[in-house]
């Protein structure tokens, strides 16, 4: 490898998969950023045909926009050097891949936090031009627990549903909430507008059930997360104050009439 004002550089050579057509090598890490001239020299003779090649400059990681979040959150990995083209570019969190890589207007690597992953600390490996890059130090992200409901406490929860009453504060429980009530949205089928979270920890958020709410599910839209988080359905507790069906399994008995029968 030779550059115009340098000495050459010679290239370690992969002999074992050396061929008569083919010289696998490695470009030396001496090498400075810019334009080259390759020479092919053999026992036998220098080869007349010169290769250009250009060497680019070394990306260099100086940065990560976060180190923690859900799956699905945006990751912004800065430093210089990236390239222009996304698709030279492969993350991978643990062994899992970043389905899409984008470059923002400063240069810096976009991704979103790969489905798939289980919670707890992860090892981003950064990828360009089927090198390995150093993210000097910030390699790791720690994967938020994915927010679930396991049950919705009211005053009326029976063997066979739960029931609320408009304006009444019932409580999810579950676990991933959060703490800030800004970074969810709580919404009642048939009811437009979200409801107003009382309180919220990462195990529990209660609400009031909205005027409107005439049975269904509820859906729960946490920032930074894709899927939202839907709870089992809830009724109405009827007008007439009966709950026969939510307390007894076989209340209701249908008879099949048979002619000629007693």
């Amino acid at each position: 490898f030779f550059k115009a004002g340098g000495e050459p550089v010679e290239a370690a050579i992969d002999t074992d998969n050396l061929t008569d057509k083919s010289i696998p090598l490695t470009v030396p890490a001496s090498l400075e950023a810019g334009d080259y001239t390759i020479t092919v020299i053999t026992p036998f003779e220098t080869i007349g045909t010169q290769l250009k090649y250009t060497v680019l400059p070394m990306p260099t990681v100086t940065g990560i926009s976060t180190k923690a979040g859900y799956i699905n959150a945006e990751v912004i990995i800065k430093g210089k050097n990236f390239g222009t083209k996304a698709e030279d570019i492969q993350v991978l969190f643990g062994e899992t891949a970043c389905n899409n890589v984008t470059l923002n207007e400063e240069g810096n690597i976009v991704v979103n936090v790969p489905k798939g992953l289980t919670k707890g600390e992860n090892t981003i490996k950064l990828i360009i031009l089927d090198t390995e890059i150093s993210m000097n130090g910030n390699d790791t992200f720690e994967v938020w627990e994915t927010p679930e409901i396991l049950s919705v406490n009211s005053s009326y929860v029976y063997p066979y549903g739960t029931l609320v009453v408009s304006g009444e504060k019932i409580t999810f429980a579950g676990h991933g909430f959060g703490t800030s009530k800004d970074a969810v949205t709580v919404t009642f089928d048939g009811v437009t507008v979200p409801a107003e979270i009382n309180s919220i920890t990462p195990t529990a958020i209660a609400v009031n059930v909205p005027n409107g709410f005439k049975g269904g599910k509820v859906t729960m839209v946490f920032d930074g997360i894709d899927e939202p988080v839907v709870s089992d359905h809830l009724q109405l507790l009827p007008e007439d104050g009966d709950i026969t069906p939510y307390v007894l399994k076989n209340y209701k008995h249908e008879f099949l009439v048979i002619e000629g029968s007693v």
